[in-house]
């Protein structure tokens, strides 16, 4: 029995909106409300988790008043938005919006795009410089503060369609734009919000998802499930970032280790064989993922070695990644001792969605951005008895969910990506033993699990494979006693396991 263990899970990053009855059940303050779990000692010390770098922020941002809404379409192309099926509408604290019975000039203009935008998997959407159609929504004073823009449209093709965070920029009395983090339905927990009965998630880590602004608004499935992503209908926004990761500590804080060494105590009194570190959390989704890790004893560290304060060059970002990457790493090796010394293993997730060059949004959702996880040495320095592999991203959104399966879940093209074989040639170089992870149900449908299954299993590089998530095969009674089936998963499986000659050990 092995225990997984994530040292940067310490709550989740979701929020009750701020005017939601269950928002008072937790302390801590995220743009649009209160975080819905949070772990005590977050609570105790949330200048430990990773800090936002300094953005200069003029004073008075929250009475600003909004003189002038901007909206971007990803290209040029006529619209069937108008004046006439614009609405805005507004909260005090994020729940239950109000429409605004407010009068508004609408201009309608192609300008250069003021920069790139990439969608959450990555692509190019629109290049720096190409022309796009704007509405500029002029002649405001809107003092809310949350501000959502919707249409009348509820039936046909949307075709103002962008990025969340590429779609709108919002203007008070001055030329430049107001700093602001932005909100659709979309969110992972609890999707498909319905605004007109409850709120929105904001800074949720989805804002680089494409959607249309000009499609129905309602929530057909309130509460919704993760097949529902993506899905637009609206644009809302509030002034000004959140300061931190919702509840993601930073690894530089002395007490921080301390906490994270007493979790793997927790583990090893508890008798597991093993201990399995994984980076990916769900305590860490920002749509600005590397604005964060800037904190008071990065930035100390940063000066003591280079004499001087990092810049927004690439090469300051990555000597901060790094020296972060070396707090993350020696917590990594005490680890390795402590767990050997007991005569135990210790396994750990190389990610081979997040641990790239240049990962794209949806590859490092649930990760922390602006660190270096240096697998590379925790491979050679053997400080590792095995490896679990994992290519999927965070909930298998590397697919859009209820779509078939792409080329970013096919086997193949992920055997054949260059950091995945990187990581297998180190590991058999080192004598690391390696397990391929997948997920169960999510992204690839059943015969191609299995053939996947089958694939791994000839592929000499690798020594097991990760039914994950086991939630989707069994669950327990509530007295944690039985395991019972759920559908024909376990069935299926163990029949080609059966047929591979695996199923002796699947029983044990």
């Amino acid at each position: 029995v092995y225990a997984v263990l994530k040292p940067f899970q310490n709550g989740l990053f979701g929020t009750y909106p701020e005017g939601s009855p269950r928002a008072s059940k937790n302390e801590l303050p995220h743009i649009g409300g209160r975080l819905q779990l949070v772990d005590p000692f977050v609570n105790r010390n949330p200048h430990m988790r990773c800090q936002r770098r300094f953005v200069q922020v003029a004073d008075g941002l929250q009475s600003t008043s909004i003189r002038r809404i901007r909206l971007y379409k990803s290209d040029d192309l006529s619209t069937r938005v108008g004046k006439s099926n614009l609405q805005i509408w507004t909260s005090e604290d994020n729940f239950r919006y109000s429409r605004k019975k407010v009068d508004f000039t609408v201009t309608d203009e192609i300008v250069p795009s003021p920069s790139d935008v990439f969608d959450f998997y990555g692509e190019l959407v629109t290049g720096k410089g190409s022309p796009v159609r704007t509405l500029i929504l002029d002649g405001l004073d809107l003092s809310d503060r949350y501000i959502l823009v919707t249409t009348d449209f509820t039936e046909g093709k949307g075709d103002f369609s962008n990025t969340a965070q590429a779609m709108v920029e919002v203007y008070g009395v001055g030329p430049d734009p107001l700093p602001i983090s932005v909100a659709t339905r979309t969110a992972m927990w609890e999707n498909e919000r319905d605004f007109q009965a409850g709120g929105l998630e904001f800074d949720s880590g989805m804002g680089a998802f494409q959607a249309a602004l000009d499609i129905d608004n309602a929530a057909v499935t309130p509460g919704g499930g993760l097949e529902s992503l993506p899905c637009g209908g609206l644009i809302a926004f509030a002034r000004g970032k959140n300061e931190y990761l919702p509840t993601n500590l930073c690894e530089s804080y002395p007490e921080v280790q301390n906490l994270w060494q007493r979790w793997v105590d927790q583990l090893l009194n508890a008798g597991v064989d093993g201990i399995d570190i994984r980076a990916s959390a769900h305590s860490s989704f920002a749509d600005e993922f590397e604005e964060y890790g800037f904190n008071p004893p990065v930035i100390e560290e940063y000066r003591a070695r280079f004499d001087s304060d990092p810049t927004n060059k690439p090469e300051d970002l990555d000597r901060i990644s790094r020296i972060r990457g070396e707090h993350y790493t020696d917590f990594v090796r005490e680890t390795s001792k402590k767990v050997r010394s007991r005569g135990k293993k210790l396994d750990a997730h190389l990610h081979a969605e997040a641990f790239r060059p240049n990962p794209c949004q949806g590859e490092m959702l649930g990760f922390p951005g602006n660190l270096y996880f240096d697998w590379q040495k925790w491979v050679s320095e053997g400080l590792l008895d095995g490896v679990t592999l994992r290519s999927s991203w965070n909930e298998a959104l590397e697919d859009p969910m209820g779509a078939h399966p792409s080329g970013r879940s096919d086997m193949g093209q992920v055997l054949g990506d260059s950091v995945v074989g990187e990581m297998l040639d180190s590991c058999q170089t080192f004598g690391v033993p390696v397990s391929m992870k997948r997920y169960i149900a999510r992204s690839t449908d059943c015969d191609e699990y299995l053939d996947d299954l089958e694939t791994v299993y000839n592929d000499g590089r690798f020594s097991g494979f990760d039914l994950y998530e086991v939630v989707h095969m069994f669950r327990a009674d509530p007295e944690g006693e039985l395991l019972s089936s759920i559908g024909d998963w376990e069935e299926i499986i163990g029949a080609k396991a059966a047929q591979m000659g695996l199923l002796s050990q699947l029983n044990t």
